[in-house]
Order: structure tokens, then C-alpha cells, then sequence
């Protein structure tokens, strides 16, 4: 029932602060995938973006490699079993027929026998999805990639002390880190270097 389930997934993703809930039957520990407890819970938009959320956080707590952020809204997704095809459950309303799948490894959409086209690309962006998240110094900006592509010439960057505003050494373009707007004349865009922006979801490689 809509309600069990409900309170299932309160009681393992609050509760006990696991990254995935299982089956309520006996001795079958198959995980449900979000969209199917959606459904089946017959949650609300709220609801489900709550919910989501709850599972992004656990698992990034949790260490779960099994986790990426949709390259084009930024919301967390779970993969189930190692698939390299993941479903976005919030873009995936938007397209309507057409489902929002996207490549774990190179974030491009995916397509049926899709293969990424460059290895090196491919090696950049697994960097990109496995760098840490961090706490920016000075305007304590939290969850911030703690590794960027210069928007400039894509150099790959890694923040490791100061400010969020960054100067690519290759291209010396001046950039904020946190949401990866240039900088005019040496100054920042978005806010002051000690104040909050918004941070840009992981990049993708290939664009």
C-alpha cells in the first residue's frame, strides 16, 4: 500500500540514513529504484523531491560511487547495478515520450549501443564525477565540485585554499569556482569572494 511504502522509506532514508531502500518483503533485498517507489507511493512533486534529495545526501555520506549529478538540471541520480544508462526521474517528466537518459561515464545522452567517442574526454569527465565535494573558504559555499574545467580553454582545475575566485593558469581568465561565471576587469559577477552563489553541477567533458 502507498502508506507502508511511505513509511518504509521514511524509516530507512531518515530513520536509519541508508542511500537506498530495499523490498519490505522477508529475505528479498532488491532495491527499488526512485521512480518506482514514486509510483508506488503516489507521492507528491514535493514529496518526491524530498525524498530524492534524502537519497542524494546519504549517499554522498555514505561514499556511494553509484551517484551523479543529471548534466543538464544538476539533481543527484542513482544508477541501479552498475548500468552505464541513468534515468534523471526530474527531467525525465519534462521530455514527456522522450526519456532523459544520460551516460554515467561521459554525461551524453543516451542512445541505444551508445559507446563514448574519446577516451581521454572519457578519463576527464570520471575525474569530474569523483572529485570531492567541498566547503569554499571565505563565503562558505558547501557541496562545491572540488575540481572545474576552466569555462575558458577547459583546463582542468582543483580549488584547494581561498576565495572561490580562481585564475586559470592557463588562459589566466579570471573565474568564481562555485558558479563558474567569468570575472569583468579582475571582479567577480555573481556575489562578493566572501558571499554565497550558487553552484554549478558537475561539468560535462564533452560539450
Amino acid at each position: 500500500a502507498p502508506y507502508n511504502l511511505f513509511g518504509h522509506m521514511r524509516n530507512s532514508l531518515i530513520n536509519k540514513v541508508k542511500s537506498s531502500v530495499t523490498c519490505l518483503t522477508p529475505g528479498c533485498n532488491q532495491e527499488w529504484s526512485m521512480n518506482e517507489m514514486i509510483k508506488k507511493a503516489d507521492m507528491t512533486t514535493d514529496e518526491s523531491l524530498f525524498f530524492e534529495y534524502k537519497i542524494s545526501l546519504n549517499a554522498i555520506f555514505s561514499h556511494n560511487n553509484d551517484i551523479s549529478e543529471c548534466p543538464n538540471c544538476g539533481q543527484f541520480c542513482q544508477r541501479q547495478q552498475n548500468t552505464q544508462a541513468v534515468r534523471c526521474s526530474i527531467c525525465s517528466p519534462k521530455k514527456h515520450e522522450k526519456q532523459a537518459d544520460f551516460c554515467w561515464d561521459c554525461k551524453a545522452p543516451w542512445v541505444p549501443n551508445h559507446t563514448c567517442k574519446n577516451r581521454d574526454l572519457e578519463a576527464i569527465q570520471k575525474i569530474l564525477n569523483e572529485a570531492p565535494l567541498k566547503t569554499l573558504d571565505y563565503s562558505k559555499i558547501e557541496r562545491v565540485p572540488s575540481k572545474r574545467l576552466c569555462p575558458n580553454c577547459r583546463t582542468l582545475l582543483e580549488h584547494e585554499r581561498m576565495c572561490k575566485q580562481m585564475k586559470c593558469p592557463g588562459c589566466q581568465i579570471e573565474f568564481c569556482f562555485s558558479c563558474l561565471t567569468l570575472c569583468v576587469g579582475g571582479r567577480l559577477q555573481c556575489t562578493g569572494y566572501n558571499k554565497e552563489c550558487s553552484v554549478a553541477p558537475v561539468q560535462n567533458a564533452f560539450s
